[in-house]
């Protein structure tokens, strides 16, 4: 179901979106709210049953690894405390984890389309819309409230790639051909990215930042020019 609902309509949507506005972000913007609302769908109608499903691979998981670390206490240990938490992540923060990987996976593939296709994007003036502050700051006060925290939690994951998206093309928008000459570089900055989460959310930061000051001046209507151009 994931693959014909999540993935397919998901990928209908884009392309409709994007023939129809000629312009990347509306497009990725049209996925980010399907997503949000098959996500949120599925979880309220088979949660229960993903939480099992869940609970039942890692259950499994926790014997292989019992019996593959039986002679090493401490790596045993370890290995289970990563179960236990991958358990608890999949679980409580299935939404904004599905949400978030599918925007990232269309952010990389509108790349490569916009390389390969006629359509052309100027990347390093992407500008997300002014309302997402507005579910920004929703989110962070349901992270707040106890009784909401795990739905804000989950509503930040899901936002978070929007503001990375900005932040990438702000970084590409002042050092994008310094960062061409040096491919390696360029590697580090992507490796750090991944596995450094103080330079993600940095990089998620300034995103955010500009929506608020736009830093480089860029209005959305030459945006939409520069892309039917």
């Amino acid at each position: 179901m994931n693959l014909l609902i999540g993935v397919g309509l998901t990928s209908v949507l884009y392309l409709w979106s994007l023939q129809r506005t000629l312009n990347f972000i509306n497009a990725i913007i049209s996925a980010f709210f399907l997503n949000v609302i098959y996500a949120v769908a599925r979880m309220i109608i088979f949660g229960k049953q993903y939480a099992e499903i869940i609970a039942e691979v890692v259950e499994k998981y926790k014997e292989f690894v019992t019996q593959s670390f039986q002679n090493n206490a401490e790596q045993l240990t370890l290995a289970l405390d990563f179960t236990d938490t991958f358990q608890q992540l999949f679980t409580k923060y299935y939404v904004g984890i599905w949400v978030s990987t599918i925007v990232l996976a269309i952010y990389i593939g509108s790349i490569f389309l916009s390389n390969k296709g006629s359509l052309k994007w100027e990347h390093r003036k992407i500008r997300m819309p002014f309302y997402l502050v507005y579910i920004l700051i929703t989110a962070l006060a349901g992270f707040l409230l106890p009784d909401t925290q795990t739905y804000g939690i989950n509503a930040l994951i899901m936002i978070a790639p929007l503001f990375l998206i900005q932040g990438i093309s702000i970084l590409d928008f002042y050092w994008g051909d310094f960062f061409k000459r040096s491919k390696v570089l360029l590697f580090l900055l992507i490796v750090s990215m991944v596995f450094n989460y103080f330079i993600l959310i940095l990089v998620i930061l300034i995103g955010l930042i500009d929506i608020w000051f736009n830093f480089r001046k860029i209005d959305m209507e030459e945006i939409d020019e520069s892309n039917i151009n």
